[in-house]
């Protein structure tokens, strides 16, 4: 959705960090759709573009306080070791939106089939390469980590019957 209305959620003429940026497909487009400066970061290279990409160790991001007006996280959260350490890290490194969209679910068979098809689709997009950490969380549990983390929410949308979807929008 951010992606798809004219990035809708980000202002333009903005640095922008795209944290855990896999490939940089969505970092280029961003790129691509507005006057936006993007820096890609991930712990391991795959980026297929031809946008820089900086390597970190999935704890410290290794930029200054505030080097960043905005972070996106487009699928992150759900695949790190200890979330809380990232999203500390883009709140540190980033002076105005935080925007993340996450998959969530609502009950148990939700989770299992979300486990499954993100299974299946980082295996065969990371020819068996990506980790497979799945921290799924509900939707009101992610916004409870963000609200304890100082981090406002500034707007949500969910939507998805299958695989569900929230894009969420923290202001730092």
């Amino acid at each position: 959705p951010f992606l798809e209305d004219g990035t809708s959620e980000l202002d333009r003429s903005l640095s922008v960090l795209d944290l855990g940026a896999g490939e940089g497909f969505v970092g280029r487009v961003l790129q691509e759709q507005g006057d936006y400066s993007v820096t890609l970061c991930d712990v391991r290279q795959s980026n297929l573009t031809d946008l820089p990409l900086v390597k970190y160790d999935g704890v410290e991001l290794p930029f200054g306080e505030r080097w960043f007006d905005a972070t996106i996280l487009v699928y992150t959260l759900h695949h790190c070791q200890d979330h809380l350490a990232v999203i500390r890290e883009a709140k540190r490194v980033t002076t105005g939106r935080i925007v993340i969209l996450e998959s969530v679910f609502d009950g148990e068979a939700d989770r299992r089939i979300l486990s499954r098809l993100d299974l299946w689709a980082n295996r065969l997009r990371s020819s068996g390469q990506m980790d497979e950490y799945q921290h799924f969380r509900k939707l009101n549990d992610w916004l409870s980590v963000f609200e304890r983390e100082g981090l406002r929410v500034q707007s949500v949308r969910r939507w998805g019957w299958i695989h569900k979807k929230a894009l969420i929008v923290l202001e730092v």
